[in-house]
């Protein structure tokens, strides 16, 4: 009995030490924020991965990065004023170039992406995110990753006229596109999944 006790306990230990070393960090280029950029933050050898980092929005847009650790990445989310008198600061986290993720179990919600985001990884979610994009080079979300892929509750819009607003690689599976707003501005088409 003492020793199953005991087992429990331990265990029990084990599994809240190793979440109490999840952190959580801050972005803003006001005072006060762990970071001034995204990119810093997203980079730096502080940030572990089962982090969590929280997005200000800002009247300018950050630069794109690379993920390659799992990370959890919440901004304010898109359209902040629309009903006036609700918020405090009614810009977005833009971010104005591309940003990749290479990192499985990496989850992002809230950000407004202006130029193409690509997925590498397995199991990735992209949640209440705005992808509005406009270069002539760039997609709204390009999945070459192969098996898990969440993109829930966003809205995306592409007005260039060569590539689509979403794209899987061939071979993908479990590719869930859910409950979204996907509009496109030009002549080609708006969602293409190679899914041979």
């Amino acid at each position: 009995m003492f020793s199953k006790f005991f087992f429990t306990v331990v265990v029990f230990l084990l599994i809240a030490t190793h979440s109490l070393h999840a952190k959580i960090w801050t972005v803003s280029p006001r005072p006060g924020a762990n970071f001034t950029t995204l990119s810093g933050a997203v980079g730096s050898a502080s940030v572990l991965a089962g982090d969590t980092i929280l997005v200000s929005g800002a009247p300018a847009s950050y630069v794109g990065f690379t993920i390659s650790k799992k990370l959890t990445i919440i901004g304010p989310g898109y359209f902040l004023g629309e009903n006036t008198g609700l918020q405090a600061d009614t810009n977005s986290a833009r971010i104005n170039s591309q940003v990749t993720i290479n990192s499985q179990g990496t989850t992002i919600m809230g950000l407004h992406f202006l130029s193409t985001l690509y997925i590498n990884a397995d199991n990735v979610t992209i949640t209440r995110c705005r992808m509005q994009v406009s270069a002539l080079s760039d997609r709204g979300v390009y999945m070459y990753a192969q098996d898990s892929i969440i993109i829930r509750q966003c809205y995306i819009t592409q007005s260039a006229t060569y590539y689509s607003c979403v794209e899987a690689a061939t071979g993908a599976t479990q590719i869930f596109i859910q409950n979204n707003f996907i509009e496109y501005l030009a002549a080609h088409s708006c969602l293409v999944l190679d899914l041979l």
